[in-house]
C-alpha cells in the first residue's frame, strides 16, 4: 500500500499536480509528443499501474477529482502506445541480433578481401550500437530497465516467475495423467537452473499454450513440455508456416502475422513433430475446432507444403498444407525439454 510519498522507483518530477500541468502543455500538440514525455517517465506498463494504483490510494494528493480523472485517462491511453512501442521494440531487437549473427559469419569468410571486411565490420558496430540503445541505455533510469534488461536477456523478474510456477504447478497437478510418476519438485528444481527455460515456459503460457510435463526422456535426464491447450494456442494464429510461406503471400492481397518456425525459435522452443503430436493426442483430444503446424520434413517442404493436423472425426488427421496458408483456426503446439 502507498503512503503519502510518491514511490521511490519514479524519478523527480512526477508530483501529481505537475504530471498534469506538463501533460496540459501538450494539449494543444501531437499525441506523440506526449507520449515520448511520459516514456521518459515510465518505461514499462507496471509503472503506469503502479502509479495509478498512487493516485487512487493516495489521500494528500492536492488535485479535484475531475483533474484526478483527467490525469488517469491520460496515463491509460499512454499504456495503449507503450504496449504497441515495446512490441515493435522487441521485434527490432530479433531483427538486430539476427543480422548481427550473419555479419559474424560473413567476416570469418577467408575469400573476403579487407575492403569487404572494413564494410561488414561498419555495418555491424552500427547495428551493435542500435542494439545498445535498445538494451541498455533505457536502464539507467529507475527500477524498470531492471525488467527492460531482464526481457532482452530472456529472463523473467521473481514476481513472473513466482506467477508462471504457480499457475504450472497448477496444471501440473491436475493433470497427473500426463505425467504419472514424476515430482513437481524435481522439475521446478530444472526450471530454476536455467533461466531461458522459464523464460520460454512462460512465452508458451502468456501465448495460450497451457504448457505441462509430458514425459521424461531417460537418454538425456530432460522434462518434456508441450502446449497442452484445448485448443491450437490464441496467441500464435493467422501464421504461416515459415518465413519463405509468409514471403510468398506478403505479395498477394493480404498479409500474415508471421510464421511458426521463426515464432517457435524466438520463443526457445520447438516445433512438434508428427510423432511428437500423435502422442500428445494420445493424453488427450486436442484440437478439434483448430489446426497446428507440424515440423515437415524437407522433401514435403520443397514441394511449398508443410504438415498440419487436428483431431476430426474421432480420430488425429495429419495432413499437408500450403506454407503460406494463415487463418484464425491455424496456429502451432510446441515442445520445451528442460
Amino acid at each position: 500500500m502507498f503512503n503519502s510519498q510518491i514511490p521511490e522507483t519514479f524519478g523527480k518530477n512526477l508530483s501529481p499536480s505537475q504530471l498534469l500541468k506538463d501533460l496540459e502543455a501538450f494539449s494543444m500538440d501531437t499525441d506523440q509528443k506526449k507520449f515520448n514525455y511520459l516514456r521518459e517517465l515510465f518505461l514499462e506498463e507496471t509503472d503506469v499501474d503502479e502509479y495509478i494504483q498512487y493516485l487512487d490510494t493516495d489521500q494528500n494528493i492536492d488535485l479535484t477529482k475531475k483533474q484526478l480523472t483527467r490525469l488517469k485517462a491520460d496515463l491509460k491511453r499512454f499504456k495503449v502506445y507503450l504496449r504497441d512501442y515495446l512490441q515493435k521494440t522487441a521485434g527490432r531487437i530479433g531483427r538486430f541480433d539476427q543480422r548481427l549473427k550473419k555479419t559474424v559469419e560473413e567476416i570469418s569468410n577467408p575469400a573476403l578481401t579487407p575492403e569487404q571486411i572494413d564494410k561488414i565490420a561498419h555495418t555491424r558496430k552500427k547495428v551493435a550500437q542500435a542494439m545498445r540503445i535498445v538494451e541498455v541505455a533505457r536502464g539507467c533510469k529507475g527500477k524498470n530497465l531492471r525488467e527492460v534488461a531482464q526481457r532482452v536477456a530472456k529472463v523473467l523478474t521473481p514476481a513472473q516467475r513466482k506467477a508462471l510456477f504457480r499457475t504450472v504447478k497448477a496444471r501440473f497437478e491436475a493433470h497427473q495423467e500426463r505425467h504419472s510418476g514424476l515430482e513437481w519438485a524435481k522439475i521446478q528444481a530444472r526450471l530454476e537452473a536455467s533461466p531461458e527455460k522459464i523464460w520460454s515456459l512462460n512465452e508458451m503460457e502468456r501465448t495460450g499454450g497451457k504448457p505441462d510435463v509430458v514425459g521424461f526422456d531417460e537418454k538425456t535426464g530432460e522434462y518434456i513440455f508441450m502446449d497442452c491447450s484445448a485448443e491450437s494456442p490464441k496467441g500464435r494464429r493467422r501464421l504461416c508456416y515459415d518465413r519463405e510461406g509468409q514471403d510468398l503471400v506478403q505479395k498477394q492481397i493480404y498479409r500474415a502475422e508471421g510464421n511458426a518456425v521463426d515464432m517457435a525459435s524466438a520463443m526457445g522452443i520447438e516445433l512438434l513433430t508428427k510423432e511428437q503430436y500423435l502422442e500428445l493426442q494420445e493424453l488427450g483430444n486436442f484440437d478439434k475446432s483448430t489446426w497446428s503446424w507440424l515440423k515437415t520434413p524437407s522433401d514435403i517442404r520443397k514441394r511449398d507444403r508443410a504438415l498440419v493436423g487436428n483431431y476430426c472425426d474421432g480420430g488425429v488427421r495429419v495432413g499437408q498444407d500450403f506454407v503460406g496458408y494463415r487463418d484464425d483456426v491455424v496456429a502451432f503446439r510446441g515442445l520445451l525439454r528442460v
